[in-house]
């Protein structure tokens, strides 16, 4: 076992061969490696196809309708106005600011 460290793969193997144990590929053997990644697609567009026919009989949730005006119109802002909303504002900054909030 000395002559295995570092090395995982050996050290399984060696390990394998002790406890009697067979290691076995669990990769079937393909022709080409396009046609393994081909079985991994069906696979898992199965799985999907599986899991969406097991909900289709969920009925799907439909949020209430809510009446939002819209806005159409806009009541114009004077400079006094904004001046007057910045002032009003939290004045909360830490010395990492880039600007503080006075600014």
């Amino acid at each position: 076992m000395v002559g295995a460290k570092g090395h995982s793969k050996q050290l399984y193997s060696l390990v394998c061969e002790l406890t009697g144990t067979k290691v076995e590929n669990q990769l079937p053997d393909y022709v080409a490696d396009i046609q393994l990644a081909e079985d991994f697609a069906d696979f898992f567009l199965n799985k999907i196809d599986t899991i969406r026919q097991s909900l289709k009989d969920i009925p799907t949730h439909e949020p209430k309708r809510k009446n939002v005006p819209c806005f159409g119109k806009f009541q114009e802002l004077t400079t006094d106005k904004v001046s007057k909303l910045i002032s009003e504002l939290n004045t909360k900054s830490c010395k990492l600011d880039a600007l503080y909030t006075s600014v």
